[in-house]
């Protein structure tokens, strides 16, 4: 089993039980990836992905990854969370800007 650590850009094929993407890999280089099965990762140029599977040539469309297993990495997972909370405390009040009681409190 391979380890890849890349960012599926765009997904190009899509039929029952099967999803083909365009996969950058990461230091830049650019292959295709094939998922078989259900329930098939989202395509998102900003987050990178964790990815296990085999290399195969394929006879027609050359050098692929098939997908056995798909992890957000935890470098994207740290961003979104701290996306997440600035976003949630930007959204508190002010000390003493609070001028209602609070329900419940």
């Amino acid at each position: 089993m391979a380890i890849v650590i890349g960012k599926l850009i765009e997904q190009t094929f899509c039929k029952a039980g099967l999803a083909v993407y365009r996969l950058r890999i990461h230091g830049g280089d650019y292959t295709t990836a094939v998922y078989r099965g259900s329930n098939p990762p989202k395509a998102w140029k900003t987050i990178e992905y964790i990815l296990f599977g085999q290399w195969h040539k394929h006879p027609i469309h050359g050098k692929q990854f098939t997908l056995d297993r798909v992890e957000r990495s935890k470098i994207a997972k740290q961003k979104k969370l701290m996306a997440d909370t600035r976003r949630l405390t930007s959204e508190l009040p002010e000390p003493g800007e609070l001028k209602e009681p609070v329900e419940g409190l």
